[in-house]
């Protein structure tokens, strides 16, 4: 990682920090320990950019997958999300939107291929998933800054 690379990780490192301090503000503590454990995991290991369900577990010290959805929706401006089908015919991933993804844990139907357009045939539920990445091109700002 280079050092500019590492001055923009900090960067955005604080501005998330600043975040979560105005939580504190305003007392709503709930998850804030848990976001400050992501935000030290991500400093400590600067080189790491993807981040699966058990690694944001890890980083937070949770337990809970609900969690990890505050996390990736707190931290949405600080991470990309990508939604997967794991296709264990072939060993790939198949990127599916958002909304195919909850449908399908929502609703239990076949998610859609982003590439074909064409539902996934055999679908088995255990194979959805996600992960996030740290988000290089705004780099933690804010959307709404």
């Amino acid at each position: 990682m280079s050092s500019l690379e590492l001055e923009k990780l900090n960067e955005a490192l604080d501005k998330q920090r600043v975040r979560i301090a105005k939580l504190k503000k305003f007392k709503r503590y709930e998850n804030i320990e848990m976001y400050d454990n992501f935000l030290n995991y991500v400093e400590q290991n600067p080189t790491r950019s993807y981040y699966p369900i058990n690694k944001i577990l890890t980083a937070s010290k949770s337990n809970s997958i609900d969690n990890v959805i505050s996390i990736v929706e707190f931290f949405s401006a600080f991470l990309d999300i990508q939604y997967f089908y794991f296709n264990s015919d072939d060993g790939e991933n198949i990127l599916i939107s958002r909304d195919s993804y909850i449908e399908a844990m929502e609703l239990g139907e076949a998610p859609v291929d982003m590439m074909t357009g064409n539902h996934i045939e055999y679908y088995d539920h255990k194979n959805i998933s996600f992960y996030c990445t740290l988000n290089t091109t705004e780099y933690g700002c804010d959307r709404n800054d």
